[in-house]
């Protein structure tokens, strides 16, 4: 289960007693995600150079190595001659945690006013296509700050925007933190960003949230049809799966493990390791079945090429509809075009 995290800064604007102040520098509330860098500042100012800023998570006062508290002094002259001490006390945290869920307090000796910071977690679990066609939901869950986040969402690194045929059958819910997927299929697989913004206060740095959507490999082109690729090398085998987590492919020839040698390569493509067979000097025997088996941990797909020797007729490819079977006749003796 997927664990991201948002602090919410609740409180406190400025604290004020008998000519000394205690303050944040920033805006209530702030929102900063989970494993990023947590920094708060509490200034101090007053006529005495006495005071000491200290911070708490509920009574515990909070120190090295788990937070770090910076102090820097300085100096202001008021209108009127008088000279403040201003102390700026900065309170960090490399990567915030569950843990660090709780009250945390800016005090002062002599002001004993504390200043909120709730840690709240949003979840969800991955997603699964098991049965094509059944609705889908992807949750971006918040809880109770959905309405106080503007949410955009990415497929793929994508917008949703750019992809009017997913996007036609999404339905937005609970203020678009969480997406229903109508009539799904294998090809919706993928990561799914959920982008927010705050719509009030402050936020520190980026707040995005991944979703999976996990399915065996596919073929975009659907029913595992293809024809042979001429490439400039000579004649191509083409198997280029998607699916999620990626594919692992791997070839029989005649229903035995595909045995490459100078003039049977495989090549990557498009990041896909040994996903195109590359001939540069078709042979007699190299005539046969081939098929590729597309698998990952939720299945497998398999598209199969039948390469024929016909003597005497031209490069001729044809395509069957019924089974994932695709005939590829030429002259041997013949260059490849």
């Amino acid at each position: 289960m997927d664990v991201s995290l948002i602090v919410l800064l609740a409180a406190v604007a400025v604290i004020q007693v008998t000519g000394s102040t205690l303050s944040m520098l920033s805006k209530s509330p702030v929102y900063i995600q989970a494993h990023a860098l947590l920094e708060m500042k509490c200034v101090f100012k007053s006529i005495s150079p006495n005071g000491v800023v200290r911070w708490f998570k509920g009574s515990v006062e909070l120190s090295s190595p788990d937070f770090t508290v910076l102090k820097h002094q300085g100096y202001e002259i008021l209108d009127n001659g008088d000279m403040l001490v201003v102390t700026t006390s900065t309170l960090t945290k490399n990567s915030i945690g569950a843990g660090d869920s709780g009250r945390y307090s800016c005090r002062v000796e002599s002001l004993n006013e504390d200043i909120d910071v709730r840690v709240v977690t949003f979840q969800n679990t991955p997603e699964v296509v098991t049965n094509p066609g059944n609705p889908i939901t992807v949750k971006c869950n918040v809880g109770s700050l959905a309405v106080k986040m503007k949410t955009k969402w990415k497929k793929d690194g994508v917008s949703l925007s750019a992809l009017p045929e997913l996007l036609q059958r999404i339905v937005f819910k609970d203020h678009k933190t969480t997406l229903e997927i109508n009539n799904s299929s294998y090809s919706d697989t993928g990561k799914y960003e959920c982008e927010m913004t705050a719509q009030e206060g402050e936020q520190q740095g980026n707040i995005t949230h991944d979703v999976i959507i996990f399915g065996r490999p596919y073929f975009l082109d659907g029913n595992n049809q293809t024809e042979p690729h001429h490439g400039k090398a000579g004649l191509e085998l083409r198997c280029v799966p998607s699916g999620y987590p990626s594919p692992v492919i791997s070839w029989t020839k005649d229903s035995a493990d595909l045995v490459t040698k100078a003039t049977v390569m495989l090549h990557s493509h498009e990041n896909i390791k040994k996903a195109v067979i590359r001939f540069t000097d078709f042979q007699v025997d190299d005539t046969g079945l081939y098929s590729c088996e597309a698998k990952n941990k939720h299945g497998s797909t398999v598209r199969n090429f039948q390469i024929l020797e016909v003597s005497g007729a031209q490069s001729v490819f044809r395509r069957t509809h019924l089974v994932p079977l695709f005939l590829c006749l030429f002259t041997l003796g013949h260059n490849i075009h």
